[in-house]
């Protein structure tokens, strides 16, 4: 590869050193702001995360919906469309490619007890679009991922979701009782602040989830499940975290990105 990071005809990926075609990027892809559950502004956290931390990329997810809340008058409570149309803007603002990548994203919410967490990422903001859990059309996995086809196949943006903590008890994902879409859904967020859905701790996972109601004490909401079901998943982990300070969360813990070769939207 050359030494700017691009990629070469041989596709070769080098032994480690500068002139590969990959290099390894450092960022946080699943945080919230004052906009739903969190602290602290878009605008202030992406300026944290670019200046203080030093990332190179950054996502905001806010919630799409509100409904772990209470009293019960929010429990069907939307994201404002104007709370969305912000975040674009404030992705928009901080985006620099070859210095500071920004991603569109929001968090794909259903209520307590009637399903997981899904993160949406769109590679571009202007054409992002809020398909929200509550609404007839998205208020399913399959009918999110249909909707996603169609938005994909459309045009001119594209779109991927991330399951997220799919073995915490109070919002679990079973990846046997759902017609799972790996094109789709190509990854899951095997770990954040919440703890490792790899495996059960009962298994041998030192890191199992504890925050919430705890990890599910049966099959089907693991990783592991998923690769035995003959899902083609990978594991990706970020911070979950609730304050202005992405790639550092309360627990302190690095943030990156594995190796690419096109440090743009695009190349993400």
């Amino acid at each position: 590869g050359d030494a700017d990071g691009s990629a070469t005809d041989d596709g070769d990926a080098g032994d480690g050193t500068a002139d590969d075609v990959y290099r390894t990027y450092w960022g946080d892809l699943h945080l919230h702001s004052v906009l739903s559950d969190g602290t602290g502004t878009p605008e202030r956290g992406l300026d944290f995360g670019r200046d203080v931390m030093n990332l190179d990329v950054v996502a905001y997810t806010d919630h799409d919906t509100m409904g772990f809340f209470v009293p019960p008058s929010l429990q069907r409570r939307r994201m404002h469309r104007s709370y969305f149309d912000r975040t674009r803007e404030a992705v928009e603002d901080a985006n620099d490619p070859g210095e500071f990548v920004t991603l569109m994203a929001y968090e794909w919410t259903k209520q307590p007890n009637q399903g997981g967490h899904v993160n949406v990422y769109f590679d571009d903001p202007e054409h992002a679009r809020l398909f929200d859990s509550l609404s007839e059309g998205t208020d399913s996995y399959e009918k999110l991922w249909d909707r996603l086809r169609e938005f994909n196949d459309d045009g001119p943006g594209e779109a991927l979701s991330i399951p997220h903590h799919p073995a915490e008890s109070m919002y679990p994902f079973d990846f046997s009782a759902v017609d799972y879409d790996d094109d789709l859904a190509p990854l899951v967020e095997v770990y954040s602040q919440w703890g490792s859905s790899e495996r059960p701790g009962s298994e041998g996972n030192e890191y199992p989830l504890e925050m919430g109601q705890g990890e599910v004490d049966e099959p089907g909401h693991y990783v592991q499940d998923a690769h035995r079901l003959g899902y083609r998943v990978g594991m990706m982990a970020s911070a979950d975290y609730h304050g202005p300070h992405p790639g550092h969360s309360l627990i302190h813990t690095p943030a990156h990105l594995p190796s690419f070769d096109d440090w743009r939207r695009s190349g993400l």
